[in-house]
């Protein structure tokens, strides 16, 4: 019985000190981190208004392709149709400003040709997104349009609310 006793207690004092000769071997060699791979672009699809000087309201959808952002800048082309059979073709850059994990407001500006009145506008404004997931995030946004030729009337506010998806 003193036999199996001594054989218990020893067995037991070495599995502990096993245990703690791998638990320092652990804390000095950490383990290597797998990168993250963060997704590249970022698909938008999105229900727009343009209101202009003569308070008509126009409406329409749209869809986008967006460079996931860099130093909290990204890059989006865009086509945004209209009820009135209009098209436009957009290029902006966006600056985002994190707010929290889930939550963002960001900056943008760009220019747009429409391609009907073969009219180039810049636009300006700003935006919120926020995350549902890590691909997916709703976002809302209102930018100005000024025409760049002094005969056009200025396009007006824009407003477009929408769904990005990342891959």
């Amino acid at each position: 019985m003193k036999n199996t006793i001594k054989a218990i207690v020893f067995a037991i004092v070495s599995s502990v000190s096993a245990l703690q000769a791998g638990d320092q071997l652990l804390l000095e060699t950490p383990l290597p981190e797998a990168p993250i791979e963060q997704p590249n672009l970022k698909a938008n699809a999105f229900a727009a208004s343009l209101l202009n000087e003569d308070a008509d309201a126009t409406y329409g959808g749209g869809v986008s392709l967006e460079t996931v952002s860099l130093l909290n800048v990204s890059l989006r082309g865009s086509l945004v149709a209209f009820e009135d059979e209009t098209f436009t073709l957009g290029g902006s850059a966006l600056y985002t400003v994190p707010i929290s994990t889930a939550f963002a407001v960001y900056g943008l500006g760009g220019v747009d040709y429409e391609i009907e009145e073969e009219r180039w506008s810049v636009s300006a404004g700003a935006g919120a997104t926020f995350a549902l997931s890590q691909q997916l995030n709703l976002f809302v946004e209102s930018t100005y349009s000024f025409a760049l030729d002094s005969a056009d009337e200025d396009k007006g506010w824009g407003v477009a609310a929408g769904v990005g998806i990342k891959f």
